[in-house]
């Protein structure tokens, strides 16, 4: 495996990691401090955030990481493909720029939080310019992940600094939208050494739009699917079961996201390969991709279960214990993602250009979440979301691997995932003591999974886990 790939992986999981893990670090501080009604206001706004900046790139990033990495980055073919893919989110953010505005203007809840919308939305326009997808093409991830965490640690900081009481709302949108121009403007400034982005369309740009579209359609199903849980929570039970459950929908994204965390890494080497008929290379991709889906998740989903009291109580407080019972099912739709959207989905399907089949099983599957929700949350509450969002998910492996299992070119690798099982039971007797002997004090906790930790990776070493040799090999081998 070829160093980039191991060094990359690493930077990526930093990057993914400090946008989940430094909101969580504010979070408690900011519910007390800006009180139940501004908080909601704070977080219905960046709600807004999320679908700005999903119509905003419009999938332009996996499509471009897809595309461009096929290319010789220095031919007059990736500047075009570049400068085309650019000019579709330059368009989609105007687009959804203007839309913003007209809602602010006529839509009546959206009026009423106007400033603190335009706030923390408006600057997604730096994203747009900023064009992250560049680096990724080139498999830069070093400067954007070491970016991405000094402008969270930053915002971390001024919000426990600024944010002083519940009238400082409007502050603390301001300290989201200048971490979002921020970074943005960062990278329009790193990215010159690679060259201009110029705004170009060309009779190839229908084509890439449509390439585009697919990924977005992809993106903007998983978001209603994710999502849909909570609306209809909120619908049909009470506002303590909605902060409940979307406690247990964070602990279990934030789960998915780092087991998925790969995948940015993995599509431009896969894509070349698959371009170059390099098969031996596909193979040696999708073995270490799976490898590490299943190093980092099986503990993962052990440790979910094991100390779910204890990580609700980091996350959240004890308030929210009503969360055990859904993080302990959704935790089973992990094992189901593991195969599903990380592995099928992300590794396999999109790198041969077969978005299509993971659009389809996303559309089937949030149909399915959605009548499936309507039926019964309103007698079964947080249970049931939990409940459908397995089912769906497994709905999802299912349609990937019957339609898409011939671009499977490895066996599953059982050794691995016995290893990791059986490194994964020494969480067992560790609980067992701390329960046992120690307080349940949040440094205590932290202490406790940063002990797990240790002890697995002591234990695949002993196994001589192939993954673990590979990934913290001085080496530098070729796949």
């Amino acid at each position: 495996m070829q160093k980039t790939v191991k060094e990359n992986t690493v930077y990526n999981l930093i990057r993914t990691l400090s946008v989940i893990v430094f909101p969580l670090i504010r979070y408690p501080y900011l519910t007390r401090v800006l009180e139940p009604a501004n908080f909601g206001r704070i977080s219905f706004a960046t709600s807004i955030l999320g679908y700005v900046t999903l119509f905003s790139m419009f999938g332009a990033e996996i499509y471009s990481v897809r595309e461009l990495s096929k290319e010789d980055k220095t031919s007059s073919k990736y500047n075009n493909i570049a400068d085309q893919v650019f000019t579709i989110t330059l368009l989609t953010t105007a687009v959804t720029q203007a839309v913003l505005i007209l809602l602010l203007l006529f839509a009546g809840r959206m009026r009423q939080d106007a400033l603190i919308i335009e706030t923390v939305c408006i600057p997604v326009v730096f994203s747009t310019l900023g064009a992250d997808w560049v680096n990724l093409s080139r498999e830069d991830l070093k400067f954007i992940s070491l970016r991405t965490v000094f402008f969270q640690f930053v915002a971390t900081v001024l919000s426990f600094v600024l944010v002083r009481s519940e009238k400082d709302v409007l502050l603390y949108a301001v300290i989201l939208g200048g971490t979002t121009m921020l970074t943005g403007l960062s990278n329009l400034i790193y990215r010159q050494r690679y060259g201009k982005l110029r705004f170009r369309i060309g009779k190839e740009t229908l084509e890439h739009i449509k390439g585009v579209f697919y990924l977005f359609v992809l993106l903007f199903s998983q978001t209603i699917f994710l999502n849909l849980d909570i609306t209809v929570i909120g619908l049909f039970r009470s506002n303590a079961e909605v902060g409940e459950y979307s406690v247990a929908c964070n602990i279990y994204n934030i789960s998915s996201t780092t087991i998925s965390a790969i995948s940015i890494v993995i599509i431009p080497k896969i894509s070349d390969a698959i371009e170059k008929r390099e098969d031996d290379k596909v193979k040696g991709l999708q073995k270490f991709s799976l490898q590490y889906i299943l190093t980092m998740g099986i503990p993962v989903v052990f440790g979910l279960n094991l100390l779910t009291d204890q990580i609700i109580a980091i996350v959240s407080g004890d308030k929210y214990l009503g969360a055990v019972i859904p993080v302990h099912i959704l935790s089973g739709a992990l094992l189901v993602v593991m195969f599903g959207g990380a592995f099928l989905g992300n590794i396999v399907l999109l790198p041969a250009k077969k978005e299509r089949i993971f659009t389809f099983a996303s559309i089937i599957a949030a149909v399915i979440n959605t009548v499936l929700n309507i039926v019964f949350i309103p007698f079964f509450g947080c249970v049931a979301a939990a409940v459908t969002t397995v089912i769906s998910e497994f709905v999802i492996l299912c349609i990937l691997f019957v339609r898409g299992r011939r671009e499977i070119r490895i066996k599953m690798p059982f050794r691995s995932l016995w290893q990791s099982l059986a490194a994964s039971l020494s969480f067992i007797p560790v609980r067992f003591l701390f329960s046992r002997f120690l307080p349940k004090a949040i440094p205590v906790i932290i202490f406790e999974i940063l002990l797990d930790m240790l002890i697995y990776y002591c234990l695949l070493r002993l196994f001589r886990n192939e993954f673990v040799k590979e990934f913290f090999s001085t080496e530098k081998n070729k796949v």
